[in-house]
C-alpha cells in the first residue's frame, strides 16, 4: 500500500530550513536599514556644511557664532532635525563654533556608535573616533577642527 504526503519529520525539515532563511533576510535588512539611515546623517552633515558657508559670507568672512545667521535657520534646524530622526535621539549633534576661521560639527554613527561623522572648515567629511573637541590646546585656546 502506497502513501500520498509528506511525513512528519519532513515537513519540519522544511519549516527549519524557511526559518533558517528567514532569519538571514531579516539580518541583512536589519543592516541595511542602519546603512541608509548612516548615509542620510552622512548627508544631513555635509548639507550643513554648506549652511556653515552661507553664514561665513553672511559675517564678512567668520565663522564665529555663525549658527545664529537667519538665513540658514530654518535649513540648519531641519537637517538637525533629520540627524535626531535617524538616530532616534534628541540633541545628537555637535557643534563648535566661536572661532573666525574654524569650526567643528560631529555625529556620531548610526551602524557604529563609537564613531564620528565630523566636518570642519577644511570642508572635508571625516570619520573620526570622537566627537569635536570642546577643550582648548597646551596654549589655552580651543582649536575647532575634526580630530585625526
Amino acid at each position: 500500500m502506497k502513501r500520498n504526503g509528506f511525513t512528519l519529520i519532513e515537513l519540519l525539515i522544511v519549516i527549519a530550513i524557511i526559518g533558517i532563511l528567514a532569519s538571514l533576510i531579516l539580518a541583512s535588512v536589519a543592516t541595511s536599514r542602519k546603512k541608509a539611515r548612516d548615509a542620510s546623517v552622512k548627508n544631513a552633515v555635509s548639507q550643513i556644511r554648506w549652511q556653515a558657508e552661507i553664514a561665513y559670507d553672511s559675517l564678512g568672512g567668520s565663522y564665529e557664532d555663525w549658527t545664529q545667521v537667519s538665513e540658514i535657520q530654518t535649513e540648519l534646524g531641519i537637517l538637525t532635525a533629520e540627524i535626531e530622526k535617524q538616530h532616534k535621539q534628541a540633541n545628537i549633534v555637535t557643534i563648535r563654533e566661536t572661532q573666525i576661521q574654524n569650526y567643528c560639527v560631529s555625529v556620531p554613527q548610526v551602524l557604529n556608535s563609537n564613531k564620528y561623522y565630523c566636518l570642519d572648515a577644511s570642508g572635508i567629511l571625516k570619520n573620526t573616533g570622537s566627537a569635536c573637541p570642546a577643550d582648548p590646546n597646551e596654549d589655552g585656546d580651543p582649536i575647532f577642527k575634526c580630530p585625526s
